[in-house]
């Protein structure tokens, strides 16, 4: 008797290890779907170095599959380094904000943040999976006056699946 009951157990705890295994890898396949949909208002997304869209799958790393190669799973999604939220001195959003984003050891390198927030509270991302040392200078006209600001020496990391994020709000003060 001892040993149907045990056997049941085991026999239950196998088939619930192998839903759940199911379960995983369903959820890991289906992890990098973009599900957005594109408006006229926003432009389609960038693609990464590698040709890949954001928010979708990135290729594994070399090693197991969705590993980075020393056996700690990496997620298969596309990270921006850097996150830009832009105020005016009142701290309202900046709509009309432009924000570039220059590489300082690469001078060809140079890109506009792109906006994945609403018009009017934008937020702007860009250095999608790639690490470096970057200025970032920011810039919105208005009627009167003009807004810039410029920071130097961004510091963008990564880990060894994906750029570690950074994230910022800054202040434009009117150029006088």
């Amino acid at each position: 008797m001892m040993e149907s009951k045990i056997s049941n157990h085991q026999r239950f705890n196998n088939a619930l290890l192998t839903a759940i295994a199911a379960l995983i890898s369903v959820t890991i396949s289906s992890c990098g779907t973009d599900n957005r949909s594109s408006s006229p208002s926003q432009p389609a997304p960038p693609t990464s170095p590698g040709g890949q869209q954001p928010g979708t799958a990135a290729s594994p790393r070399p090693g197991l599959p969705g590993s980075d190669g020393g056996g700690r799973f990496c997620t298969q999604i596309y990270v921006y380094g850097f996150t830009l939220k832009v105020k005016d001195e009142s701290g309202r959003p900046v709509p009309n904000a432009v924000a570039i984003l220059k590489d300082d050891n690469n001078p060809s390198y140079s890109e506009t943040l792109r906006n994945q927030g609403s018009d009017e509270d934008p937020t702007l991302v860009g250095a999608g999976e790639r690490a470096g040392t970057y200025t970032l200078q920011v810039s919105a006209a208005g009627d009167s006056p003009t807004y810039e600001i410029r920071m130097e020496h961004l510091l963008i990391e990564r880990d060894t699946c994906h750029v570690i994020p950074q994230k910022e709000t800054i202040v434009l003060r009117p150029v006088i």
